[in-house]
């Protein structure tokens, strides 16, 4: 299938092109079966094979860090830790305000006016 037969005596031999076996060159061989990549994915392709690395790791086989790459994640570590603390301090600050408005009369608590109450029929006390 994928080579050149060469007639025997009663008989037949393929010589097969790389990348396939078996009989009659019908078997494509797996090159990803040997589990080539260190830190990523194998690929297989005919007589080849490529590696999808996993983040961090490059070349051939995945088998080398880039530490340039943790070099940049941990120069950035404090920038993002100061902005993740702005964004929390501004939320707990803003969860304190309406904390503070939930209450019926908000004006009361703050001493901007007091209430106004009048009288029903049935002496209940209802606000205005």
């Amino acid at each position: 299938m994928h080579g050149t037969c060469v007639d025997l005596v009663n008989a037949y031999r393929c010589l097969c092109q790389p990348g396939y076996s078996g009989t009659n060159c019908e078997i494509e061989v797996n090159e990803c079966q040997s589990s080539p990549c260190v830190h990523g994915q194998c690929v297989d392709e005919i007589n080849a094979f490529k590696c999808e690395c996993d983040f961090g790791y490059f070349g051939s086989f995945c088998s080398e860090f880039n530490y340039q790459l943790l070099w940049i994640l941990l120069s950035c570590l404090p920038i993002f830790m100061v902005i993740l603390f702005i964004a929390k301090r501004a939320k707990i600050d803003k969860l304190k305000e309406d904390e503070f408005n939930i209450f019926v009369f908000p004006e009361v608590v703050r001493g901007e006016s007091k209430p106004k109450w009048r009288s029903t029929e049935r002496n209940e006390c209802v606000h205005t």
